[in-house]
């Protein structure tokens, strides 16, 4: 009979694992025949109990996973690629089962495969199939960074593990966020530990910013336990000390956290310095340059009565009422009662917001419905140059720019819409972003014109370039940090691992100590795998660039002679000799054509925002009230006279 060799089973790969645990299944020892039958027995009821499971009950954790790939809002009907993970090969087959019934194709992965059926699986990933399933020993050395969608069917009792099942779509080349579920039945003792567990390892992994969690809480886990299954073990046997082993395992954890995050502020990689009166100054800020509230009810229903939905709009137009909603909206929103399915109402304006009439806001459902629908009418389309008139001071030559910035990894750091004005002076200003929502467009007054040349290419490169500039900055700060926390953090990692090796060289009588010695240089290599693809990784990210601006819209646009605004950028030096003749200083201009046109300080932080305008009778209309709404008790009108400014009133605005 061929001897098994075990001993050094924990630092062989997942793959060798695997071939082990299917040679101990087929495996014979001496056997005491009493026991033996006494053992059938008992296995004969759990086949028939299994077996009648399996025709007449669903698996509740397969259930959950069938919700989120194909309920309403599920990860297939998102037109997501989804990688799932198993402990074993029994498992993956069920889900090839079951899933099957559903889905046309499935990718695989098991610890058999040569290299040459992973690449052929891989591709066959990437191409127009949705899942691949995978376990431990089937996901090493596969990248699947096209990818961005985990779910642990089995939760490995390694933490170890999870970090290098994300590693497999969590690599060099990942442009989107990654996302990982976990299935877990919170309502059995081992599922309560893991849940426990996972709920820690989260909270860490935030707190720092770093993956690196898993490996700290794997080292610490084998340092109080011989190994999380004896944890799990503990929790299953022991009954009656669930709660104070959930508690010691917390404790635990709590104290590397603790560790972990003295060294991210060692590292100065946690500011301690909350600052009042930055944060307010950033809210303020926030709210002048939102999309006004109004607009997204505005958008929502636009884009449904061009689909022909029949909405009734109440006198002062802020109050909506779609009878019977249809189908396609009541597919989108399942979670609607009956009364609001026959009569759904909705409004523009926080004033009318009751329970029964909600706020279309930006996350609002009804808004993603219209997002969809315009999404489905417009893509594809080609937007041109175009003559329009509306309320603005001049005559403006407008284009619309988009502005991308990606690192080394094709990630992308940062996307800008930049509105540009052309002068009839040649001038070119910046427009701000929002103006569009502020002014009255009829969708009759858009003139088609053939496509004029870019005008402002000159100032969007300045732009972009100061984007870029201002990004790469502050990254490069950001990963010098975390580049030298990671140093610390694998140092500390091969200090604790020197340690132990170091122990059990010292205690290796007999060589009863091989296995581990053999683990601990095992893990050595681990490290410096790892250390070196991190700090590769950071160093592809701090390559920043610029992608070419993109011409998204022209539009010629003529003024309907009824604007009582002007240029901000006109008027900077008047509205900065007036400010400190009156004791304000920290003029800040801000993107013309905007709610706000500048802002200033007193020297106790006081801020007072400053509205242009060149009718000393300008009033604002209802709709700039409610814009204005949020920092109404800090808006001034100012009136422009011969180049100079003044203020016509000296009571700031009220609701």
């Amino acid at each position: 009979m061929k001897k098994i060799e075990t001993e050094n089973y924990l630092e062989e790969s997942n793959e060798y694992q695997e071939e082990i645990e299917k040679q101990l299944e087929l495996s014979v020892a001496e056997v005491d025949m009493k026991e033996l039958k006494k053992e059938i027995l008992v296995l004969k009821g759990l086949i028939k109990q299994a077996e009648r499971i399996k025709l007449y009950e669903v698996e509740r954790k397969y259930q959950e996973l069938e919700d989120t790939l194909f309920g309403m809002n599920g990860l297939l009907e998102q037109n997501e690629k989804i990688i799932i993970f198993t402990e074993a090969v029994d498992t993956l087959n069920y889900l090839e089962e079951k899933l099957s019934k559903r889905v046309s194709k499935i990718a695989k992965i098991i610890g058999g495969f040569s290299m040459d059926k992973r690449r052929e699986q891989v591709e066959l990933f990437r191409g127009d199939c949705q899942i691949m399933l995978a376990t431990d020993a089937g996901g090493e050395s596969i990248n699947l960074q096209f990818c961005n969608q985990m779910i642990n069917y089995d939760i490995p009792w390694n933490p170890n593990k999870l970090e290098q099942r994300m590693g497999r779509i969590h690599r060099i080349g990942q442009k989107n966020e990654v996302f990982v579920f976990n299935l877990v039945a919170k309502n059995t003792r081992e599922g309560s530990v893991m849940a426990k567990l996972l709920d820690k390892m989260e909270q860490m992994r935030t707190d720092l910013g770093s993956d690196l969690v898993y490996d700290f809480i794997g080292e610490v886990l084998e340092d109080n336990y011989d190994s999380l299954s004896e944890l799990m073990q503990k929790a299953i046997m022991e009954r009656e000390n669930l709660d104070e082993i959930i508690e010691n395992m917390d404790k635990t954890l709590s104290n590397e956290h603790k560790k972990l995050i003295d060294l991210v502020r060692e590292e100065r990689l946690v500011d301690d310095e909350i600052n009042l009166p930055s944060l307010k100054r950033q809210k303020d800020n926030w709210m002048i340059h939102r999309i006004p509230l109004r607009s997204y009810a505005d958008f929502t229903t636009y884009i449904l009565e061009k689909k022909r939905v029949r909405i009734a709009k109440s006198k002062d137009e802020k109050v909506f009422r779609i009878e019977r909603l249809p189908k396609f909206i009541r597919d989108q929103i399942p979670e609607l009662n009956d009364r609001q399915l026959e009569s759904y109402r909705f409004t523009n304006s926080m004033e009318t917001v009751t329970e029964d009439v909600p706020l279309i806001n930006e996350t609002h459902p009804l808004l993603n419905v219209g997002l969809q629908l315009m999404k489905q009418e417009t893509e594809g389309y080609t937007w041109k140059h175009y003559k329009v008139s509306t309320n603005v001071p001049e005559r403006l030559h407008i284009e619309l720019y988009e502005i991308t910035v990606v690192d080394g990894t094709g990630k992308k750091l940062e996307s800008q819409m930049i509105h540009l004005g052309k002068r009839d002076n040649g001038e070119v200003i910046t427009l701000d972003s929002n103006w569009i929502f502020y002014n009255q467009f009829d969708e009759n007054d858009f003139e088609e014109e053939s496509v004029g040349n870019k005008q402002c290419i000159t100032e969007i490169m300045r732009k972009s370039i100061e984007i870029r500039d201002r990004i790469y900055s502050k990254r490069e700060k950001q990963l010098n940090k975390m580049s030298t926390f990671l140093e610390k953090s694998f140092n500390q990692q091969y200090r604790e691992t020197l340690k132990k090796l170091d122990k059990y060289q010292q205690e290796n009588i007999d060589n009863r100590n091989s296995a581990l010695i053999n683990q601990m240089n095992a893990k050595l290599m681990d490290l410096d795998i790892k250390k070196e693809e991190r700090l590769k990784l950071i160093n592809q990210q701090k390559n920043v660039s610029l992608k070419p601006p993109k011409l998204v819209i022209s539009l010629d646009v003529m003024p309907t002679g009824k604007c009582q605004r002007v240029l901000a950028n006109d008027y900077y030096e008047a509205v900065s000799q007036y400010e400190r003749a009156h004791g304000r200083l920290n003029v800040k201009q801000y993107n013309n054509l905007g709610l706000i046109d500048f802002s200033s300080e007193r020297y106790n932080g006081e801020q007072r925002f400053i509205v242009l305008t060149n009718d000393p009778e300008f009033t604002f209309s209802e709709n700039e009230l409610e814009d204005l709404r949020d920092i109404s008790g800090m808006v001034y009108i100012y009136v422009v006279e011969n180049g100079e400014v003044k203020e016509v009133k000296n009571e700031c605005i009220s609701n």
